[in-house]
């Protein structure tokens, strides 16, 4: 039996949450989480839905949200087409406004853009990337047809900046910036960044320590199955418990599920469940 994404996410949120980590390998890209994540925000409303844990997810995105979306690993077509296997059209978003897509991967690569290109000192593109998010938000609520949408900032993937040698301390300076401005406008922040341990570097462990929750995707321990791509583990932050026992809600226990990448979109199921797994 299959699960629903918004699933696999809930036992790790809480109410006050605005940011989420999504950490990732080398061997299992998580690139294919944000589709998701725009699938849950962008889909329309079922007014039949019966209350419970199925339609928990309103607690995780916004009601009536819109995107900033900042492209550092892939063109817009790559999200385009996962768009279109999920369900969504992401240019007709984009064409109303409810989705700003920021190509900062072709920008750091070329001189035309006057805000970032490939002449910016690597210390400064993360100020000049965080303008750029501050004006398309200010963008969508001067916007009549967007100014009543909830804002919400996905970054895919950090960890092309710190391969362009930008300081540890101006990403998690960076990272802290847009929480902030989420938790002002109560939108969601969604970073993704590689987690390898052959990296040698602490910076997704010290994004991890800011975020409200953490997705830990990587290959199967077992090695590669024909019928699973990999597994994704659900983390909770130190101020999980507390939210909990503020709220008085019980304490689902958090399980690590195995994902398949498929024609038609994603899907996720209980560890050993899957029939690709023996």
């Amino acid at each position: 039996m299959s699960l629903s994404f918004s699933s696999v996410v809930l036992p790790v949120w809480h109410e006050a949450a605005h940011f989420l980590f999504i950490k990732d390998s080398l061997e299992a890209d998580a690139s294919f989480l944000f589709p998701l994540l725009m699938q849950l925000l962008f889909k329309p409303a079922n007014p039949t839905a019966p209350l419970g844990p199925s339609s928990a997810e309103s607690t995780l995105l916004p009601k009536n949200g819109s995107v900033v979306f900042v492209g550092l690993s892939q063109i817009f077509n790559h999200y385009l087409l996962i768009g279109r296997k999920l369900g969504i059209n992401l240019a007709a978003l984009k064409e109303s406004s409810r989705l700003r897509y920021i190509d900062a991967l072709s920008q750091l690569h070329s001189r035309e853009s006057p805000d970032l290109n490939a002449d910016i000192p690597l210390d400064k593109i993360c100020e000049a990337l965080y303008r750029i998010i501050e004006s398309s938000i200010t963008t969508i609520e001067s916007n009549p047809a967007t100014r009543s949408t909830t804002p919400c900032i996905f970054v895919d993937d950090l960890s092309v900046l710190q391969f362009l040698g930008v300081p540890e301390r101006t990403l998690v300076g960076f990272v802290q910036a847009c929480k902030r401005l989420m938790q002002e406008k109560r939108g969601l922040l969604a970073i993704l960044c590689h987690g390898d341990p052959s990296l040698g570097s602490p910076l997704s462990s010290q994004i991890q320590h800011l975020a409200d929750a953490t997705l830990e995707v990587r290959g199967l321990e077992s090695g590669h199955s024909q019928g699973v791509h990999g597994q994704i583990s659900p983390i909770r932050s130190p101020f999980w418990i507390t939210s909990a026992l503020d709220s008085g809600r019980p304490f689902p226990q958090p399980h690590a599920v195995h994902y398949k990448l498929m024609d038609s979109g994603v899907q996720f199921f209980a560890k050993g469940l899957s029939q690709g797994v023996i």
